[in-house]
């Protein structure tokens, strides 16, 4: 056995019976994608990643909170994510914040946290495109969303929500742009293999659908529509990878962020965990 891990995907207690040194991840949930009355809306930024090695881990009892994704905006506006958290006592709070809503008719909602400069903000969302014009993404001190582009020509493209690996696409009225979600991260603390986390949603476009997470399906991220397709459950991004939600074409709902994630892995003999919630694993 290489490590032990402890994967929460809902709040709850870590106990540590005995301290040592621990490696965490901590996700928050991302972003919805923006809805208006017509017209292309931006895809969700997603929650940000918080990775951290050799932290010390006294013997106590640590809060874990999973932040939920942004809830699918039915009507105009965009919901942001909520941040993930570990806290305890005497413990500086690691966060993982939660992302931008979308461009909802306007500009992307900037990721949370923002205004703190720190390394694990939550993604910004894109921007919207319509007969208003086009705005531009959400700003966030990791990766911003995707501006919009395209409304002098009619053919309306919004941005792609910001990922914790890279920022939104843009929108393009030229259709050289794709509106992409921007590129996420990858991870191994929960099971030892290769988990993708936080990638941006993809926003709405007249001529051309498009995806989150940089084009890679693994981030499940939410997908954005055109004038005469909805993704449907798509452009919901999925649990606990912390994706940002698809913007919708015309008249439709913006799509779900996926909620975050928590993980703390540790070598053999490192802490002994009290734990009863959350996962427990080995490998």
């Amino acid at each position: 056995i290489a490590y032990y891990s402890r994967t929460f995907t809902a709040t709850g207690d870590f106990i540590v019976s005995s301290g040592g040194t621990v490696d965490i991840l901590v996700v928050g949930g991302g972003g919805s994608g923006g809805r208006s009355t017509g017209y292309y809306q931006g895809g969700g930024g997603a929650g940000g990643a918080h990775v951290e090695t050799g932290i010390t881990f006294a013997a106590k009892t640590y809060t874990i909170t999973v932040g939920d994704g942004g809830a699918v905006r039915t009507s105009n506006g965009q919901n942001n994510g909520s941040s993930s958290t570990i806290t305890a006592t005497g413990f500086t709070t690691r966060t993982g914040y939660g992302g931008g809503g979308g461009g909802g008719g306007g500009a992307g909602q900037g990721g949370i946290g923002s205004d703190t400069s720190e390394a694990t903000d939550g993604g910004g969302g894109g921007g919207a495109s319509g007969n208003w014009g086009d705005s531009a993404g959400g700003s966030s001190s990791t990766y911003n969303g995707g501006d919009a582009d395209g409304s002098s020509g009619s053919s309306w493209a919004a941005g792609g929500g910001g990922g914790a690996g890279g920022a939104g696409h843009d929108g393009d009225e030229a259709g050289t742009k794709d509106s992409y979600g921007g590129l996420g991260i990858t991870n191994t603390y929960s099971t030892g293999g290769t988990g993708f986390y936080s990638g941006g949603g993809g926003g709405a476009a007249r001529f051309h659908s498009s995806v989150g997470g940089d084009g890679n399906g693994n981030y499940n991220a939410g997908a954005g529509g055109t004038a005469g397709y909805d993704p449907g459950t798509a452009k919901n991004a999925g649990a606990n990878q912390g994706g940002g939600g698809g913007g919708p074409g015309g008249a439709n709902d913006g799509g779900s962020g996926g909620s975050g994630i928590v993980v703390i892995r540790w070598a053999p003999g490192a802490i002994v965990d009290g734990s009863s919630d959350g996962t427990a694993r080995s490998y």
